[in-house]
């Protein structure tokens, strides 16, 4: 009987690391979109009210519907302790990255993203506000097609882990 409930056990934890990974997969798609439409916001806010980057990213983080981008919070945090913009937002994607499901490339995106912010005129700004957010609608895309594919396999590779596993320990 205790063996059984091992092997149960074991079969479980394979089968729940693969659903966590296909999660994971997921994740970094929805943090992407969520970034991808702060990026739209941006450029409409940019485009529209001619904002300063402290005062735009205040608006960002008051609507609430960037809640899970904890970076605009660290950002506007940094900037109202009298932080420059740059050294502000690569504090606060530093230390949102490190939480998320984002990988080393989206993180560049965003390193990148912030190095632009504030260093030329409307105009300017506006035009690397749409080629970031075309860089990480195309990183989504990306995202989306591996947590439909990658994410299947993985759930599977769990299961067949646990049973595979299970079936050399009968």
């Amino acid at each position: 009987m205790i063996k059984f409930i091992g092997l149960l056990t074991l079969a479980a934890a394979c089968t729940g690391f693969g659903i966590q990974r296909a999660l994971m997969l997921r994740s970094r798609v929805r943090e992407l979109s969520a970034l991808c439409r702060m990026m739209r916001e941006t450029e409409t806010l940019l485009r529209f009210q001619a904002l300063e980057f402290p005062e735009l990213f205040a608006r960002l983080r008051r609507t609430g519907a960037f809640a899970s981008l904890p970076l605009l919070d660290e950002c506007g945090r940094r900037l109202s302790d009298g932080e420059r913009l740059a050294d502000a937002w690569e504090a606060a994607v530093t230390d949102a990255t490190r939480r998320s499901a984002l990988d080393n490339g989206d993180r560049a995106a965003l390193l990148d993203f912030g190095n632009g912010l504030g260093a030329t005129d409307l105009e300017g700004q506006l035009n690397h506000v749409r080629l970031h957010r075309e860089l990480l609608s195309d990183r989504l895309r990306v995202a989306e097609e591996n947590a439909e594919a990658r994410g299947k396999v993985y759930i599977t590779l769990g299961i067949c882990a646990g049973v595979g596993l299970c079936m050399l320990l009968i």
